[in-house]
C-alpha cells in the first residue's frame, strides 16, 4: 500500500504522483483494501457477452462504467491476460477516449483488477469529495489498483497523456470492488423512523415544551 505523500513513477509498481491534503490511501494489494473496508461489494464484467458492444455506457449493480469517446465498448473473456472474468479493455489519452466509473453515493473506497502491458503511462485519476488524487502506472500486469478516502469517493478516470505518437495505451479493467461508509446500527428493538416522523417528534417535543414553559410562567404569576 502506498500514501499520497510519495510521488514516483515506476514501472510494474503502481505510484502516486499528485498531493493533495486529504488523507486518501492507494492500495496495490487486494488483501489490504479488502481489510480497510466493511461489507465490499463486486461487480463484474460477466454479464455482457464477450465481444464489441453498441453501448459505451455500461451498468454494473450501482456502478457505471463510461467509454467518453469510443464508439463501442469492447469486452473479452478469461484467461486472457490472467483474467478470471470477463474484462473491458479500451485504449485512453487525453483529449480522447477515457473510461469513467461513476460510484454510488456514500461509496468509501473502490478498487479493479487492472492490467495496462503498454510502456506508456496511463493515469487513474480518484475524484473525492475533498479533491483529487493522480496514480500513474505503465507496464502493468495484470494487479489490482484501489483507492480510498473518507469524505467519500465519487468517481475514477483512466486516461493518457497525449505524447503525440500515435500509440494509444490499452487499459484493461476487470471486477470492480467498491465498499460504502459504514452507517451507525439501529440497536434491535429500536424501530426506525422516517422523516416525516422524526418531524412530528421534534415539532412533539417544542410544543411540550411550551406549554411546559407557559404553564410555568402562569404559576409564577399567580404568586
Amino acid at each position: 500500500m502506498t500514501t499520497k505523500r510519495a510521488c514516483a513513477c515506476v514501472t510494474l509498481i503502481v505510484g502516486v504522483c499528485a498531493v493533495s491534503t486529504m488523507d486518501a490511501r492507494t492500495f496495490s494489494s487486494e488483501a489490504e483494501f479488502l481489510q480497510a473496508v466493511v461489507a465490499p461489494i463486486t461487480v463484474s464484467f460477466n454479464q455482457f457477452p464477450v465481444g464489441f458492444l453498441p453501448q459505451t455506457t455500461l451498468q454494473l449493480g450501482g456502478v457505471t462504467v463510461r467509454l467518453t469517446m469510443a464508439g463501442f465498448a469492447p469486452i473479452f473473456g478469461p484467461p486472457a491476460l490472467g483474467f478470471s472474468t470477463n474484462f473491458l479493455s479500451t485504449g485512453v489519452e487525453d483529449g480522447g477516449n477515457n473510461v469513467v466509473i461513476t460510484l454510488p453515493a456514500g461509496t468509501r473506497g473502490a478498487g479493479m483488477k487492472i492490467a495496462s502491458p503498454s510502456a506508456h503511462v496511463v493515469t487513474m485519476t480518484a475524484t473525492y469529495f475533498s479533491g483529487s488524487e493522480v496514480v500513474t502506472f505503465s507496464s502493468l500486469p495484470l494487479s489490482f489498483l484501489g483507492v480510498l478516502d473518507e469524505s467519500g469517493l465519487q468517481s475514477i478516470t483512466f486516461s493518457s497523456p497525449n505524447l503525440g505518437d500515435r500509440i494509444t495505451p490499452i487499459v484493461n479493467i476487470g471486477d470492480i470492488t467498491y465498499a460504502l461508509r459504514q452507517q451507525v446500527p439501529v440497536p434491535a428493538g429500536i424501530p426506525a423512523l422516517s422523516d416525516a416522523a422524526l418531524l412530528i417528534l421534534a415539532l412533539s417535543l417544542l410544543l411540550a415544551g411550551g406549554m411546559a414553559l407557559r404553564h410555568n410562567e402562569g404559576r409564577s404569576c399567580s404568586r
